[in-house]
């Protein structure tokens, strides 16, 4: 697992490439404004040049109305203006606004001028608004796969995940993300309509005073370049939020359950800012603009996924397909081109996703009993004093219970007292025993009875059983004690084929039992493996029932396993019967320590199906 450090700097980065879209961005409005702004100018000086006497034009003469050559010169230039307006795509309200323009027979003076500023600023905005809305569906749509790439190189696994679609991407650009409802794209036609606003009052004002052109003009600089502030500003507070619900999304696909805030600190970050620095929040709470940046105007911070002791295992449980390693060396481009186009894994190694629990908090077996209640109409875990151990267990019933939602709720759940034998638990479709003995000594009891002694035990039984032979063959004894002690050498000899008694895996002693034990409840409940029409009514011995089919398959896949020698990877105890067999390989299957062969991962999709 990556340090905290990592993440902060690779997501620091992703941040600053997505502001330094929004800069280039911003660079190519600032050349629209100065455009703008010197066609008004230019305009303006057209108008004065026109209209004015002695330098100047007073409000009145504005007013005054156009001749009649004047006004079919005016139908022209508004003829022009609408068929730039459709090729633009401009407003239907101010194409409408042209159209009544050209029909009226009588229009002033001032209106001219009015109406020519007005299609500047309305082209204006309409790049703007069409340069706004291409750099944030790029910084959603970027943001979601790169973010992404981050989180799989930094855990070092990949597994295949769905771009953004068009639909998703219009959905989360049309949500209004502040307090006052309006989305960027109000924002980009309220500035408009505030600079159309402010553009016309000082022209109508400086007419009103007698001001000259040079004065009128360098008022009207002074609003488009508020105008122009505002737009920046707009552009690089947007991409921080959006950049925020890009990475929302990938938190949640790809199973991110807390986040850190990352902010930049320099001698620009506010003291809101640096002081929710490092701060770590659920995922649940993760709200752009209110949790998370952008906490303000122009705010520049971000977020980076926050692993306190998580392996990375636990993000790929919710990976839909196979699971890859990946090095450290890999391109975004290549990430990009295996796992969001679907392209060649064959090169790669799959990795198995570990089953990583997250053990329950109880303090008294009181306490442990209430949280197994939601799993069992009665549960008694008396005899049990290992916290550890039955903490271990309510977690492992919450995994399973979450993972596989096609579980019926059991009958019961009791711990069986014993003081001697060494069985760890039993289950059936209706109730999980967990034996006292082992609930309270895991680690010993599976060390002695099935873990790391149980094959020295079995070789040195060996060793005796041959000196044993030895001594009969000298002793003369009958041939059938002979030949029986042989038989018992041979069976020894078959056991020490597998490298272990029954899948036990160190430090999960309980998860690998109750795993076990709940692979014979599944078995039984979806298809009545065990109790058949006792677990599941639907069950019949018929050659059409679904249910029978899958024991069948079951059975199939057990005497293939028997037959390849494929049991001898899964455990002894496995190669009992296809019920312990199915159990076994259940518990390989959730748990994701080692991997199985296709064949039986093949059978667990099918049984498990609804």
């Amino acid at each position: 697992m990556k340090s905290a450090d990592y993440w902060r700097g690779r997501f620091s980065i992703l941040a600053d490439a997505a502001h330094r879209d929004t800069g280039s961005y911003i660079n190519d409005l600032e050349t629209m404004y100065r455009n703008a702004e010197r066609t008004v100018q230019a305009d303006l000086e057209r108008w004065y040049g026109r209209f004015a006497t002695n330098n100047g034009i007073s409000l009145t003469d504005a007013r005054k109305m156009l001749t009649t050559g004047q006004m079919d010169e005016f139908r022209w230039t508004v003829d022009q203006y609408i068929k730039i307006g459709e090729q633009a795509n401009l407003s239907p309200e101010w194409l409408k606004k042209l159209e009544n323009a050209s029909a009226r027979f009588h229009v002033s003076r001032l209106e001219t001028i009015q109406l020519q500023i007005q299609q500047q600023m309305e082209l204006l905005y309409g790049g703007q608004l069409d340069g706004l809305d291409g750099l944030l569906k790029d910084v959603v749509s970027n943001g979601y796969t790169r973010t992404a790439f981050e989180i799989q190189k930094g855990l070092g696994l990949g597994w295949d995940i769905t771009a953004l679609n068009q639909r998703k991407l219009e959905t989360l650009l049309s949500r209004p993300w502040t307090a006052d409802g309006k989305t960027f794209r109000d924002r980009c036609w309220e500035n408009k309509a505030n600079l159309v606003s402010g553009v016309q009052s000082h022209l109508t004002q400086g007419l009103l005073r007698g001001d000259g052109l040079q004065k009128i003009t360098d008022n009207i600089k002074k609003e488009f370049g508020v105008s122009r502030y505002k737009a920046g500003r707009l552009a690089h507070t947007e991409t921080t939020y959006f950049n925020a619900q890009a990475s929302r999304e990938t938190y949640k696909d790809l199973g991110i359950e807390q986040i850190e805030i990352l902010e930049t600190l320099d001698r620009h970050t506010c003291d809101l800012c640096g002081g929710l620095d490092g701060t770590v929040i659920p995922l649940a709470q993760y709200e752009p603009g209110v949790t998370v940046p952008p906490f303000h105007p122009n705010c520049r911070g971000t977020t980076c996924p926050h692993y306190a002791d998580m392996k990375g295992e636990r993000a790929a449980r919710n990976a839909d397909g196979e699971v890859y390693y990946v090095s450290a060396d890999t391109t975004y481009q290549k990430w990009f081109e295996t796992f969001v186009k679907g392209g060649d894994k064959s090169g790669l190694t799959a990795a198995t996703a570990k089953a990583i629990i997250t053990k329950g908090k109880a303090t008294t077996p009181k306490e442990a009993e209430a949280d197994a209640a939601q799993y069992a109409q009665q549960v008694k875990l008396r005899g049990v004093t290992n916290m550890d151990s039955l903490n271990e267990m309510t977690g492992t019933l919450d995994h399973l219970y979450q993972k596989y939602p096609q579980l019926n709720r059991l009958k019961e759940i009791q711990v069986k007292v014993n003081r001697k034998g060494s069985t760890m638990a039993s289950a059936n479709f209706q109730g999980l025993y967990p034996r006292s003995k082992f609930m309270n000594n895991p680690v010993t009891e599976t060390a002695n009875c099935f873990g790391d002694r149980w094959r020295p035990r079995l070789e040195k039984a060996l060793e005796s059983w041959n000196q044993h032979i030895d001594r009969l063959i000298q002793s003369g004894a009958p041939k059938a004690d002979i030949t029986k002690g042989k038989k018992v050498i041979q069976q020894i000899q078959e056991m020490l084929k597998f490298p272990r008694h029954n899948v036990i895996y160190a430090g999960k002693e309980v998860q690998c039992t109750i795993t076990h034990e709940f692979g014979h409840v599944l078995a039984d409940q979806l298809c009545g493996q065990i109790n058949h029409r006792m677990a599941n009514p639907a069950f019949a011995y018929t050659a059409d029932n679904v249910l029978w089919k899958k024991c069948q398959l079951i059975d199939s896949v057990y005497q293939k396993a028997i037959s390849s020698g494929d049991i001898y990877s899964i455990s002894m105890y496995g190669a009992s019967n296809s019920h312990e067999f199915f159990a076994e390989c259940f518990t390989i299957y959730d748990m994701g320590e080692e991997q199985l062969p296709d064949y039986i991962v093949e059978m667990f999709k099918e049984v498990l199906e609804p």
